[in-house]
């Protein structure tokens, strides 16, 4: 008899601790009424905008394309953090997208002269440019917001750059090798570049 009351004593303050536990948890986050709440797994396919995935074609009249188009995704905590970090991936993007044509372009102007002195210090000066993101020149198209089993933000971003400043940046940083820009103004894809 002691034995089943001490059980039945255990039980209740079990519960009650797990109530008291309960109750002193954290408060349930409650997203803003104008972010829409929607079903984890369906989140991501609902709520992902059209231009998330379908960039415009940023050619001009001509036909000749003058702007990229970069996306980031993210998921946080809050909303404003989900936004700067969405922001942090499309440039993130962006930073690697300038790397590769700068380095095709860096190809063409090897094609005219492929000594390794001008292939380092072209390196350097891509290197530069990238690490320093002085390249610049894009702006926030669209931001996208949604949350998911109501406490996580997900986040999406599209920036819009203009190759034209990228261009710009790259005739900067080779002039500032006084050199290097010497040699290279003898290939005709450093002419067309200027």
């Amino acid at each position: 008899m002691v034995l089943i009351k001490k059980k039945q004593t255990l039980i209740i303050y079990s519960l009650l601790l797990g109530v008291f536990l309960a109750s002193c948890g954290p408060a349930i986050k409650v997203p803003p009424e104008d972010v829409p709440v929607v079903e984890k797994n369906k989140c991501i396919i609902d709520e992902t905008p059209e231009w998330y995935t379908i960039y415009p074609d940023g050619k001009d009249k001509d036909g000749k394309v003058v702007k990229t188009y970069h996306s980031g995704q993210t998921e946080r905590d809050r909303l404003e953090d989900a936004k700067r970090f969405a922001i942090y991936e499309a440039q993130k993007n962006l930073a690697e997208s300038i790397d590769a044509r700068l380095n095709l372009r860096t190809k063409e102007f090897l094609a005219y002269d492929g000594s390794d002195l001008i292939a380092n210090d072209l390196d350097e000066v891509v290197k530069r440019i990238v690490a320093e993101q002085s390249v610049g020149g894009y702006n926030i198209l669209e931001t996208h917001f949604a949350t998911c089993e109501s406490t996580k933000f997900i986040g999406w971003a599209l920036l819009e750059y203009d190759l034209d400043n990228e261009d710009k940046v790259l005739v900067e940083e080779i002039n500032n090798e006084p050199d290097l820009a010497i040699e290279l103004r003898r290939s005709q894809a450093f002419q067309e570049l200027e």
